[in-house]
């Protein structure tokens, strides 16, 4: 039989609180006790059996394995912040120890702790909110910070940074605030970059280009956070559960991430919803220019892409791969990751173009 640390953690719990109500029986019993303080003795300590057992994980495990979930989690310049701003403000706090404990009472015995938590707290936030400014300081940086209207972070996932319209949506103003780019994320486009397969090596090649050019635009702060979650594996549920724990806005254009990320009550910016909603429609009879890039499912169809990544689905286009062709709208149906046009051939004089 496995016991885990919860099982533990219960029993010790119970073992500390059934003590508890033993000695809080003992101290209030007569000597000898009567048999009711005897049975009242009894009835603490099975009490605090019974509430050990069922409150000390919600006490103590958990608020602990959350305590070490945010440590994860936390970006390395964040958690030194905090670890500096702590013992700055305990040494505060053991300063005004000396004259607190002069005070008479109660209050001398309980205003040093107090003054110590508050000023750990006051030395934590503190450092947390001006970490850049300091770092910039120690640093020797003196060039103008990045404006934004809001400290609001966005936290951008593989897809929708391999699809390169998040930097022109950047350059415009439209989002304000951070950029963090989780160092999972680079290394899941590297890997993609020194793939074998000549479209994978394409778009992770162009996924550190569009990283590189909104970090030389200077419209945003991007930052390259260290913050992992390396009890989970897929790169998807690291996102959503960063997001989640930081409180960050997640950027993609990936539908069923998007979907998941929102079951998690995580803040969501689909990039294609937006594309969505300012792109102009195609009528039908509309003429386009289109590669044919693959084989359709049938009647000899033919599939390709426009700029902002629509798919075109041309009739009798299968023959067609490689080719750049001459196309006419005939219908466009909506899904739930964006639009499908479907068209065929444009005729010249009877004859395809």
């Amino acid at each position: 039989m496995r016991f885990t640390a919860n099982f533990y953690v219960r029993v010790i719990g119970a073992l500390i609180l059934a003590y508890a109500g033993w000695a809080l029986g003992t101290h209030y019993a007569a000597d000898p006790p009567t048999p009711d303080q005897e049975l009242a003795t009894v009835l603490l300590i099975l009490s605090g059996m019974g509430l050990g057992l069922v409150l000390t994980p919600y006490l103590v495990l958990y608020p602990f394995r959350a305590l070490l979930r945010q440590l994860r989690t936390m970006p390395s310049l964040d958690l030194a912040a905090i670890g500096v701003g702590v013992l700055l403000g305990l040494v505060a706090g053991a300063l005004l120890t000396f004259p607190l404990s002069h005070l008479p009472g109660v209050l001398g015995q309980v205003l040093p702790f107090i003054a110590a938590v508050l000023c750990a707290y006051l030395g934590a936030a503190a450092l947390n909110w001006r970490k850049t400014d300091l770092l910039a300081l120690f640093a020797g940086r003196h060039e103008a910070p990045v404006r934004a209207t809001s400290t609001r972070e966005f936290l951008l996932d593989t897809s929708v940074i391999i699809d390169g319209r998040i930097a022109e949506v950047i350059k415009t103003g439209f989002i304000n605030g951070r950029i963090v780019v989780p160092r999972f994320v680079l290394q899941e486009l590297q890997h993609l970059a020194d793939s074998a397969d000549d479209l994978t090596r394409t778009k992770g090649k162009r996924g550190l280009d569009v990283l590189r050019a909104i970090q030389e635009s200077g419209t945003i702060a991007v930052e390259i956070s260290d913050a992992d979650l390396p009890d989970l594996r897929n790169v998807d549920d690291k996102l959503v559960a960063l997001a989640r724990a930081e409180g960050m806005w997640l950027i993609t254009n990936d539908a069923n991430l998007h979907r998941i990320a929102e079951l998690q009550r995580v803040e969501v910016l689909n990039l294609n919803r937006l594309a969505d909603a300012l792109r102009v429609p195609f009528l039908p009879g509309e003429q386009l220019q289109v590669i044919i890039r693959q084989e359709g499912r049938e009647r000899e169809q033919g599939v390709g892409f426009l700029e902002d990544g629509t798919m075109v689905v041309v009739e009798d286009a299968r023959n067609l791969l490689g080719s750049e062709v001459a196309v006419t709208v005939t219908r466009v149906y909506q899904t739930n990751t964006g639009r499908i046009i479907f068209a065929h051939l444009a005729h010249t004089n009877g004859r395809a173009v």
